[in-house]
């Protein structure tokens, strides 16, 4: 069994944090989510940022926060009807006219160098708009015949060496040699100088039942994913999917794949190489989102929320923290649950292995260290999905998990409060993202999750009981995670993105029965997953990270009725927000963008969000 162990200092800490019983909305802080925002963009090729990681870029422009992009290539490959040279020109000319313009000021640069590592890189920072800044490294493109495969092979040894190409026209006037170390200080130097908030960067761990990636991209992730870690602060490392979210439902809505396409098209013309996207301009994906089950209520009522940040997972205990508690290499979709006594317990993913791990609050009030729990279909598969918790009846907890088959597998605790079995193949195929789970009032559990083409619904046959074999519910596009609640009179009712933005609905009738046509709640036109969660009154609230990159929120008019129009609640977030309840009071949560943990709750409607640190 595999254990990472917190610190004395840690632990005593932890002590003191979950001692605390002031509620969470008492705490102190400023309304609206806090300046201090800023956004690192690192990417293989000048392009991908515009293909995969906008929207994001541009709305951290409209919020004239601090953007840097780092181009690691110069995505040169083996040039056209010109050279090598003239071409990575070309690739640069066409980055800093589409900044230019998403910023809307004119295309004039200031040019100059910075000194990393002994080496000279280009620094260009937008005249008009001196918050956004290109640099450009100019290692070679994975194509280049003269030295193919580079970044890969950097990635994979220690001691081969690549040598940077010199753009016409550039700056740097000479080609520096790399190997993997120094590229990662390199890295670690930039993140410590620009002190970002948040880091964009691509898929580290490419779903293998997806179209395939190109091996720039990986290596650029994982090069970063080493950096961030090295980095001594704590930024929210977000992945980008690339080439495979063609494969996906377009999901951007046309406010903002218009002028997505739009900059793109204006690189494009600087780019003698670049073709029509194929489906990337109407698309944006993130491969570990956070999800929207990251923050749980223990047995007396206080809230902790999780986040993986600087490499860590970070827990906020009843709104005073956040503390580190190890879990070193796991992605950012963390999931947490109480035990039957109250205890509460966080899950994740290991990058590395693709195993399941968790923490648990131990009777002296801190956190254990992280246990494995294995892996869901085989040693070293790395296809291994977020995971989802459930109850059953009698007070176990249930994890449930995309498989590296594509399926759901799932492990349960084989005592009240005890260690988990294990696992069990569900069965199911092509499932995206999260799945989500509920326990009814008679005890017996639900469990959805999306495909492509739709939602698939599995039901426990009785309480702490076995599965059915999955019936398909939604059988249009779908391109989110499901997530689920119960109406006042018991109905279930699923929540998932559609396409182009949209939120879509299916649930039971009275009859029993589920609906067969998805509703359209519109929604505020953005991506991701919805949080959803019954207020004490009975009323299904929602959530959404909107086409803003901001939380927009709606819930039943009435119990068991439609749902009223979007309403925004403002600030900024690289993620999904999550609900807790506590004591009839319905608080939403969400990491900031300078990555603290905010908090609104309902009276009226949602008070301004409560910086909580």
């Amino acid at each position: 069994m595999k254990r990472w162990t917190l610190s004395a200092a840690a632990l005593v800490t932890m002590a003191a944090i979950v001692t605390t019983m002031a509620p969470i909305a008492a705490a102190a802080g400023t309304a609206g989510m806090a300046t201090g925002e800023k956004d690192l963009n690192i990417v293989a090729h000048e392009d991908d940022d515009q293909l995969f990681i906008n929207p994001d870029i541009q709305q951290a422009m409209s919020r004239v926060v601090p953007v840097r992009t780092v181009f690691v290539t110069a995505g040169e490959f083996n040039g056209d009807s010109v050279s090598r040279e003239h071409y990575a020109q070309q690739r640069e000319l066409g980055i800093r006219a589409a900044y230019a313009q998403m910023a809307s000021v004119a295309n004039q640069w200031t040019v100059t160098t910075e000194s990393l590592e002994g080496r000279l890189i280009e620094l260009d920072t937008l005249t008009a708009a001196p918050t956004v800044a290109v640099m450009f490294l100019t290692l070679p493109d994975g194509g280049d015949s003269l030295q193919p495969a580079a970044l890969t092979n950097l990635r994979q040894s220690t001691t081969f060496v690549a040598n940077t190409i010199v753009p016409t026209g550039s700056p740097v006037t000479q080609s520096y040699s790399y190997n993997q170390a120094q590229l990662t200080a390199v890295l670690v130097d930039i993140m410590t100088e620009f002190a970002p908030t948040v880091i964009h960067t691509q898929d580290n761990r490419p779903d293998s039942f997806l179209d395939a990636d190109h091996p720039d991209h990986v290596a650029v992730a994982n090069f970063v994913q080493t950096a961030a870690d090295a980095y001594a602060h704590r930024p929210v490392l977000v992945d980008y999917r690339d080439y495979n979210i063609q494969s996906s439902p377009a999901n951007l809505s046309p406010d903002i794949a218009t002028p997505k396409a739009t900059t793109y098209a204006l690189y494009r013309s600087f780019d003698s190489q670049a073709t029509v996207s194929p489906g990337w301009t109407a698309s944006q994906y993130t491969r570990w989102g956070l999800g929207t089950s990251w923050a749980t209520v223990d047995g007396q009522g206080r809230t902790f929320a999780f986040d993986v940040q600087g490499g860590v997972v970070l827990v906020w205990a009843n709104g005073a923290g956040p503390v580190g508690i190890g879990g070193s290499e796991l992605s950012s979709n963390l999931t947490a649950n109480r035990n039957a006594d109250g205890r509460v317990e966080v899950f994740g993913v290991s990058m590395a292995t693709g195993d399941v791990m968790t923490s648990f609050m131990t009777t002296a009030g801190v956190f254990s260290g992280w246990v494995d729990l294995g892996n869901p279909t085989a040693t070293g598969a790395t296809g291994t999905g977020t995971p989802i918790v459930g109850t059953n009846a009698d007070g176990r907890l249930q994890v449930f998990v995309k498989n590296s088959g594509g399926g759901i597998s799932t492990i349960w605790q084989t005592s009240v409060n005890g260690t988990f079995s294990g696992w069990l193949d569900m069965h199911g195929s092509d499932i995206q993202g999260s799945p989500a789970v509920i326990t009814r009032a008679n005890g017996r559990m639900e469990l959805f999750a999306s495909t492509r083409g739709g939602v698939l619904n599995w039901s426990q046959t009785a309480p702490n009981a076995g599965w059915t074999a999955a019936t398909t519910r939604v059988t249009t596009a779908v391109s989110s995670s499901p997530t689920v609640a119960a109406n006042a009179d018991g109905r279930l009712e699923i929540f998932y993105r559609t396409t182009a933005g949209a939120v879509g609905t299916l649930y039971e009738t009275t009859s029993g029965g589920w609906t067969t046509t998805s509703t359209d709640l519109a929604g505020n036109g953005g991506v991701g997953d919805i949080a959803a969660t019954t207020a004490a009154d009975g009323r299904i609230f929602l959530m959404e990270r909107d086409k803003d990159g901001a939380l927009s929120t709606t819930s039943q008019s009435a119990v068991n009725a439609s749902f009223a129009n979007w309403t925004s609640l403002g600030g900024a977030t690289p993620g999904t927000p999550s609900f807790v309840n506590t004591n009839g009071t319905l608080t939403a949560l969400a990491i900031g963008d300078n990555d603290a943990l905010f908090a609104a709750t309902t009276q009226t409607g949602f008070t301004s969000w409560q910086n909580l640190g």
